[in-house]
């Protein structure tokens, strides 16, 4: 909220009361931009160093819990008296006297009232405020390694597991979850090494990756529950046709709407790393420590079990979270992309095709091409270098899902990083050209009377292109999907069909 906005907001007492307090006219037609170029310019230099431990405390709360985006009042009112640990004192003078110096604004947000601290001043305050902070959990890098964090993973990764449902429909249990050895199916398919949930006092479905990438499919309605089996939607081509960097960038909201935004704490710790100085790695046992003061929630887990659950873990998938180990203590640091969103990440758009029928494809190929790639072919090793294999299975399931042969071909001799095996093309000719010369008809038996009558119909002209072909002489063939339209012709011509 801008500062400009909250001070046109005050009443008119407040405004004078205000203006009193840094000696401005309150005739001046332009008191409220006066008053803000006063505020910035006092925020900046001396404002900070007047106030006492307790208002520094309540100024980091406001300005840190939640990104900044409003405390709520009575929150802010008793996290102030247990930080401070004065139980009896009235945290509302606190706060009043940091809005009589015009630094916090209260607002309405979702029917509650809440306080505020402006972007301009609160930008301004924050380096202030949160010098300790990274002193105590910070170790500088002054020439940190580039970061190899892929941008695009987590979109390989729904691919990979959308392509899993389409190959092997997951049985559902009567309250419509994924059984054990599903999840621990599909964590193999996508090369994640992650534990199954244990029993608690809250269950937890799924584990981390397989629940982001579940729920944000039925969140955007890309898989479908048919007849108890958990399958990709049929209508996945609007999804499919967004860029793969707009895919992250939705799974990244998916994520804020879900995770974030249902649990303050993590909406808090995930501002503190945006805020973190960039070439500073972070402690994550100290970043927990320091989030204990700004901890607003009351929830059976611990915040330790919850930031690797629902913030680090995810911002890993995402590509915006870096995490190493050093010295024996984990560390942390958000990447370009975890800080601004410009997501950068270089993609391979070649792989090897092998006399023996597999594939060598580079983790990072761009999610594009691995979703064609997952159409006619199956994935063995999920490693740095992934393996796949073509087989008259695969390439059979590729054509019943649309492709045809010389889709494939091409796909391979545009992508291949040397031309593809001559053993391979051949083979492939010869499977494409035993397809379809069998097909599967689903019919019904028109029943005549008699032959004479059976004849009658055939020799029809707009009865004739119905027939599919004879059982007996006085039993026809009719596709079951043009059934009403035949018993719609047949009543035209005068016959009144048994129904």
């Amino acid at each position: 909220m801008e500062l400009r906005q909250c001070l046109n907001q005050l009443s008119d007492d407040a405004l004078q009361r205000l203006a009193g307090q840094y000696e401005v006219n309150t005739q001046n037609e332009t008191l409220t931009e006066q008053l803000g170029q006063i505020l910035v310019s006092r925020a900046r230099d001396s404002l900070l160093s007047s106030l006492k431990d307790e208002h520094l405390w309540a100024l980091k709360l406001i300005c840190l819990c939640r990104q900044g985006k409003g405390l709520v009042v009575e929150q802010c009112h008793q996290k102030l008296n247990q930080t401070t640990r004065q139980w009896r004192r009235n945290a509302g003078r606190v706060v009043q006297l940091l809005m009589d110096y015009g630094l916090v604004y209260t607002k309405r947000l979702n029917y509650r009232q809440v306080y505020i601290v402006p972007d301009p001043l609160r930008e301004i305050i924050i380096p202030k405020l949160t010098q300790g902070i990274w002193q105590n959990c910070s170790r500088t890098c002054p020439q940190p390694e580039p970061s190899d964090a892929d941008g695009l993973r987590a979109v390989r990764l729904l691919y990979l597991f959308l392509s899993y449902l389409d190959k092997h429909p997951v049985k559902l249990t009567q309250s419509g979850g994924m059984f054990k050895r599903a999840q621990r199916d599909i964590l193999t398919y996508l090369g994640i090494k992650e534990s199954l949930p244990e029993e608690g006092p809250v269950p937890v479905k799924y584990p981390p990756t397989v629940a982001l990438l579940y729920y944000y499919c039925r969140s955007r309605r890309l898989v479908d529950n048919h007849q108890g089996r958990l399958v990709p939607a049929r209508a996945l081509e609007p999804w499919l046709a967004i860029t793969p960097q707009e895919k992250v960038l939705d799974l990244y909201a998916f994520w804020q709407e879900a995770y974030l935004q249902q649990d303050s704490d993590l909406e808090t710790l995930y501002g503190l790393l945006r805020l973190a100085p960039p070439d500073a790695l972070l402690r994550v046992n100290a970043l927990l420590r320091e989030m204990e003061t700004f901890s607003l929630g009351q929830i059976w887990q611990g915040l330790g079990a919850r930031a690797d659950r629902f913030c680090f873990t995810p911002l890993r998938l995402l590509g915006m979270l870096e995490m190493t180990e050093t010295g024996g203590e984990q560390m942390c640091r958000l990447n370009d992309f975890g800080r601004h969103l410009q997501l950068h990440a270089p993609t391979e758009s070649t792989f090897f095709v092998q006399p023996n029928y597999e594939l060598l494809v580079p983790k990072n190929l761009h999610p594009d091409l691995l979703w064609k790639l997952e159409t006619f072919a199956d994935l063995q090793h999920p490693d740095q270098l992934m393996v796949y294999r073509v087989s008259k299975r695969s390439i059979y399931r590729a054509l019943n899902s649309g492709m045809t042969i010389e889709d494939i071909i091409d796909f391979l001799k545009k992508g291949a990083k040397h031309a593809p095996p001559k053993n391979i093309m051949s083979l492939l000719d010869e499977w494409g050209s035993t397809y379809g010369k069998l097909e599967l008809l689903d019919v019904l038996v028109l029943n005549c009377e008699d032959e004479q009558l059976a004849r009658e119909i055939q020799a029809s002209e707009r009865l004739a292109p119905f027939i599919e072909g004879q059982l007996t002489k006085r039993h026809l063939l009719i596709r079951r999907q043009q059934q009403e339209e035949f018993l719609d012709a047949l009543t035209d011509e005068g016959y009144m069909p048994k129904s």
